[in-house]
């Protein structure tokens, strides 16, 4: 028959081989520390998170209902290109921080030179209506005149006065000091219906670890403000206005070597960085909730400031 301890604090107890002692509390007439030998093994659990651990392991071996949806269909693209592409092929479309340069480390001649390169330039050879946005506008200026549709912006505050079926924020969350405020900015350039498609490297990248055993120092890009995983990230949407829709895991190059690769393929969460696609949550009438105010329309070169 199982003992007192086990039948009050509700945790199993097998009959014949339990041990159960307790440093008992003649005050409140509890057990304050649980201890249980098992024939495999023997196990100290404090009484006060017992019932919670079980029935944490409990919903887990019932299966995944209580994750969201996003986090139970998780997916491994070879390359983040071939996510996008679901989502530019129709409609129009809207490139954040285009230019991708590095401004302590590369010239603006050496980013225009490999611009042929960059997200951009295949979201354009996809997409049949494209425009990108970065606030160089020395670069900017040089790309408009190769005929790139580009307009001089800050991401945060920007009013292009038109929606986009598709937002495409490639690597850019992570270098921006009001990331809310820019996601909420964002929002109001969407379309009813409309996908916000964003990348970023993850936080628990595995190559991190290795820097930190080795130099006990991660590899921070010198313009990023934070780091993000997939949860810190839905959340951060959430708040702003989005409902997250799906999660895919962006591996490192195979090039990097396979200690960088091999650990993500046991554990998704050691991957390089995910793309996470979201649309404005639901207002109750079927549309994304909307913002109200009026735009103002601009040309296609036209340079917008932040206001001092």
């Amino acid at each position: 028959m199982p003992c007192q301890t086990s039948q009050e604090r509700r945790f199993p107890c097998p009959q014949k081989a339990c041990k159960d002692f307790a440093a008992w509390n003649g005050n409140s007439g509890q057990a304050d520390l649980v201890m249980c030998r098992y024939k495999s093994g023997v196990g100290l659990m404090s009484s006060g998170w017992l019932d919670r651990t079980l029935e944490w392991v409990s919903a887990r071996r019932r299966g995944r209902a209580r994750l969201p949806k996003w986090l139970a269909t998780v997916t491994v693209a070879a390359v983040r290109e071939s996510v996008i592409a679901e989502y530019v092929r129709r409609g129009d479309v809207l490139d954040l921080g285009c230019l991708d340069a590095r401004r302590e480390v590369m010239s603006i001649e050496e980013t225009i030179n490999q611009f042929p390169t960059k997200l951009h330039e295949f979201i354009r050879s996809v997409s049949p209506s494209v425009v990108g946005v970065d606030y160089d506008a020395h670069g900017v200026a040089r790309l408009q005149a190769q005929g790139y549709r580009l307009v001089c912006a800050d991401v945060e505050t920007m009013d292009l006065g038109r929606r986009f079926d598709t937002i495409v924020a490639g690597e850019i969350i992570e270098h921006l000091p009001n990331p809310g405020c820019s996601l909420v900015n964002w929002r109001r350039h969407l379309k009813p219906g409309g996908r916000l498609v964003l990348t970023t490297p993850n936080a628990f990248y595995i190559n991190q670890v290795w820097k930190i055993l080795k130099y006990n120092d991660p590899q921070v890009h010198e313009e990023h403000t934070a780091w993000y995983d997939p949860h810190t990230l839905a959340r951060l949407l959430e708040m702003s206005g989005y409902e997250v829709e799906r999660l895919c895991w962006l591996p490192a190059r195979r090039t990097q070597g396979r200690w960088r690769v091999l650990p993500a393929r046991l554990r998704s969460y050691f991957h390089q960085s995910f793309l996470i696609v979201a649309h404005a949550a639901d207002d109750g009438n079927g549309h994304g909730r909307e913002e109200d105010g009026s735009a103002t329309e601009y040309p296609a070169g036209a340079v917008i400031r932040r206001a001092a």
